[in-house]
Formats: structure tokens, sequence, C-alpha cells
């Protein structure tokens, strides 16, 4: 595991430097705009991302196993096969977001907001939907 600081990352994003493929696991990360970002293949295993702006990124492949996600927005990302294993994803916005393949076992997803998104292959077994709204959501 990498120790990178919530103002290295922060760093990196002005400087415009490639995260791809960092291990950001366990790195407390809350409230970074990471929006419009190629996040692909990044670990953020057990991060705290509370509040974070995701925002039309490439969250490719991108591991959240057990991550703190709450209110995060996701719109429009693309989140095709990203594991957000045991996550929680309370409050968070995935409208036109793309999901597919994506792993959502065990996920908490309470009062989030997945309208208009992209849901093939998801896997939600055993995820908490409490309130989520799904209004036109493709499966």
């Amino acid at each position: 595991m990498n120790e990178f600081s919530r103002e290295d990352i922060i760093k990196l994003i002005k400087e415009k430097k490639s995260l791809i493929g960092y291990d950001l696991s366990k790195c407390d990360l809350w409230e970074i705009d990471f929006s419009k970002i190629d996040l692909s293949d990044v670990n953020f295993t057990r991060a705290n991302l509370w509040g974070c702006n995701f925002s039309n990124s490439n969250l490719r492949r991108c591991n959240f196993k057990k991550s703190d996600l709450r209110g995060c927005i996701f719109v429009g990302a693309d989140c095709e096969n990203a594991n957000f294993y045991e996550a929680n994803l309370s409050d968070s916005n995935f409208s036109s977001a793309n999901l597919k393949n994506a792993n959502l076992r065990f996920a908490i997803l309470r009062n989030s907001k997945l309208n208009d998104a992209l849901m093939n292959g998801v896997d939600i077994e055993n995820a908490d939907l409490t309130n989520a709204n799904w209004i036109l959501a493709k499966w």
C-alpha cells in the first residue's frame, strides 16, 4: 500500500498527473473533486471518500471494496466492472452513470439516486436499496 495524503492527491490532480492504477487503499480523501479524471484501475479499498465528486470520470475496474462513499456524486461516470462490494454509498448520485457489470453486493445504497443509470449485469445481491431511486434505470 502506498501512503498518500489528501494533500498529495489534490496536488497531483491540480498538476494533471495520471492516477491510473494508483493504490489509494485506506487513504483519507474526503470531498475531493475527481470529476472528469481517468481513474481506471485505481484501488480505493477501505478509503474514506465521503462527499467526493466523480462526475464524468472513468472509474472502470476501480476497487471501492468497503469504502466510505456516502454522499458522492457519480453523475455520468463510467463505473463499468467497478467493485463496490460492502461499500457505503448512502445518499450518492449515480444518475446517467454506466454501472455495467459492477459489483454492488452487500453495498449500502440507502437514499441513492440511480436515475437513467445503465445497470446491465450489475450484481446487487444483498445490497441495501432502501429508498433508492431507480427511475428509468436501464437493466
